[in-house]
C-alpha cells in the first residue's frame, strides 16, 4: 500500500457555463506564478477543457473518470507526482454524473474518492437573494463536507457586499465548514465561446491568452488565493494499492507508433499516451493537415478523434498523406481509429452543406452530418467475435453527429447498465477502427495484443 497528501483542489460549479474553466486556467497561472509546481486534471472522459490546462501550463492535464478507472486507478493517476500542487477541474454540476439516482461518475465522487476539498464557483449572473439560497440547496447535499471554498461569479462589488454577510450568516447558522472566498466581477468579452456540448478548441479563441489574463487580473483582485491554497493543502491523505498493469517493456525494440496531431485530430487521453511510452514505445507526431506522408519508422498508426469536418478541405488536397495512410493500413501497418480518425479513413466526407470531401479510401463507405447525435455516453466492449482483437471489457464513450455507411460488426457494445447492445466496430485482427473513443488502460490486454502485432510489424519492415 501506498499513501499520500498532496495539495488539492476540486473546482465545482452548479452547472455547465458557470465559469469553471475560466477560473481553473486563470488558478493554475497564479500558482504557476508563485513558484509552485502545478499538475491540472480534468474529470469526465472531456479533451477539450484539458487543452486549456495544457495551454495554460505547457504540460498535459490528465482525466479522473471513475467510470473508466478504479478508485485506486484515481488515486494512483493524482499522486504520480507528489511534489506537485493538484488543480481539478470538475464536470458539468457537482453531483451530476452518469445517472440521476446517485452521484456516480460526478466531480463529487471523485473528491470523495480522493479526499479533495471543493471550491464552489456559483454563477450569480440574474440572481440576488436566491443565490444564497442555492448554495444552501448544494450544501445540503454535501454529506462528506467536501464544499470547502464558495466563489460567486459574475457578481459586482458592491453586491457581493451585501449578500457575503447573508452567506456567511446562513453558513454559520447551518454550521456548514464553508468559506467565502470572494467575488469575479462579469467581465466583457472574456468568455470562452462552445460548439456542441464543449468549448471551442483553445487555438480557435481569438486572443485566449488576453481573455485568461484579464480574468486572471480580476481573480488575482478579488479571491482570497491563500485561503483557496490553505484549504488545498488541508486535503486528507489517501491510501491506495500501488499496482502496475504488468506490461513488459520494450524499451530495446525501438518501436514506434505514429500519432495523427494537428488541429483536426487531437482527442487523446494521456494516460492511453502513457500505456504505450511506460513500455518503451517511442511516439512519433504526424499532421494529416501539413505532412506528406506518415513517419518512415512508423511500427502502428493511431489517428484519434477531433474535428476533421473543420478541415475536410485541407485534409482532401493533401493527396500524398491520403495515399501515405492507405499505402501503409493495406500493407499491414497495426492501426487504431476513433470518431474523427475513423471518418478520416473513409472514402468521403460529406458536410452539412452537401459537399463531398475524399479520403483516405481505407474504408469503403463514407461519412454524413445527421444535424443531431447519433451517439452520446458511456459504453464498454460486451463482446468479442472470434479473430478479433481481445477488447471485450475496454471502456470508452461516444459523441459523434457524423454517422457512417460502414459502422462494423466486429465488436458488441453495451451502455454500462448493459442497455442498447449493438454490434459495431471494424476490426480485422490487425486494424480496429469506429466511432467510441476508448480507454486504453480499462483493458490493458488490449493495449499488449497491439504491440504483438507492432513487433510483427517492426520485424517485417525490417527484412
Amino acid at each position: 500500500m501506498s499513501s499520500s497528501k498532496i495539495p488539492a483542489v476540486m473546482i465545482a460549479a452548479a452547472g455547465s457555463g458557470s465559469g469553471k474553466t475560466a477560473f481553473t486556467c486563470a488558478l493554475l497561472s497564479i500558482l504557476k506564478d508563485k513558484g509552485l509546481s502545478v499538475r491540472s486534471f480534468k474529470t469526465g472522459p472531456d479533451y477539450i477543457d484539458p487543452m486549456f490546462h495544457r495551454k495554460v501550463l505547457g504540460v498535459p492535464s490528465e482525466n479522473l473518470d471513475t467510470f473508466f478507472e478504479t478508485p485506486d486507478g484515481i488515486k494512483r493517476i493524482l499522486s504520480r507526482n507528489r511534489q506537485a500542487f493538484s488543480v481539478i477541474e470538475g464536470v458539468m454540476g457537482i453531483y451530476d454524473g452518469i445517472n440521476v439516482n446517485d452521484t456516480k461518475g460526478s466531480c463529487y465522487e471523485v473528491s470523495t474518492i480522493t479526499k479533495t476539498p471543493i471550491i464552489l464557483i456559483m454563477d450569480a449572473k440574474g440572481c440576488g437573494r436566491t443565490i444564497v439560497s442555492l448554495l444552501e440547496g448544494i450544501l445540503s447535499d454535501d454529506k462528506e463536507n467536501l464544499v470547502k471554498g464558495v466563489i460567486f461569479n459574475r457578481m459586482s462589488e458592491n453586491f457581493y457586499k451585501k449578500i457575503s454577510s447573508v452567506a456567511e450568516a446562513c453558513l454559520k447558522d447551518k454550521g456548514y465548514n464553508t468559506k467565502l472566498l470572494g467575488f469575479i466581477p462579469e467581465i466583457k468579452d472574456a468568455g470562452f465561446d462552445s460548439r456542441h456540448l464543449g468549448l471551442l478548441l483553445p487555438d480557435e479563441i481569438e486572443n485566449l491568452n488576453e481573455k485568461i489574463d484579464r480574468f486572471k487580473g480580476a481573480v488575482q483582485k478579488n479571491i482570497d488565493i491563500e485561503g483557496l491554497i490553505s484549504i488545498a493543502k488541508d486535503r486528507g491523505e489517501i491510501s491506495y494499492e500501488d499496482v502496475t498493469d504488468g506490461g513488459e517493456n520494450i524499451k530495446d525494440k525501438d518501436l514506434v507508433l505514429s500519432v495523427a496531431r494537428d488541429e483536426a485530430f487531437c482527442f487523446y487521453y494521456e494516460e492511453n499516451l502513457r500505456m504505450f511510452t511506460d513500455r518503451g514505445v517511442k511516439i512519433r507526431y504526424f499532421s494529416p493537415i501539413y505532412d506528406e506522408e506518415i513517419p518512415e519508422d512508423s511500427d502502428a498508426i493511431l489517428i484519434g478523434g477531433g474535428y476533421p469536418e473543420l478541415h475536410l478541405e485541407k485534409l482532401s488536397e493533401n493527396g500524398r498523406m491520403l495515399k501515405s495512410v492507405k499505402t501503409a493500413v493495406e500493407g499491414g501497418i497495426p492501426t487504431i481509429a476513433e470518431c474523427g480518425g475513423y471518418m478520416y479513413l473513409h472514402d468521403a466526407i460529406l458536410e452539412k452543406d452537401g459537399n463531398e470531401y475524399e479520403m483516405a479510401g481505407v474504408i469503403e463507405g463514407e461519412c454524413s452530418y445527421k444535424g443531431h447525435l447519433i451517439r452520446f455516453g458511456y459504453i464498454e466492449v460486451c463482446e468479442d467475435k472470434p479473430g478479433k482483437m481481445n477488447a471485450k471489457g475496454m471502456k470508452g464513450h461516444e459523441f459523434h453527429y457524423y454517422e457512417s455507411t460502414k459502422t462494423g460488426s466486429d465488436h458488441k457494445v453495451c451502455r454500462p447498465d448493459k442497455s442498447d447492445e449493438r454490434e459495431c466496430i471494424i476490426d480485422n485482427g490487425n486494424c480496429f477502427f469506429g466511432f467510441p473513443h476508448f480507454y486504453y488502460p480499462s483493458k490493458p490486454e488490449f493495449v499488449e495484443g497491439f504491440i504483438r502485432l507492432m513487433e510483427a510489424y517492426h520485424e517485417k519492415r525490417k527484412r
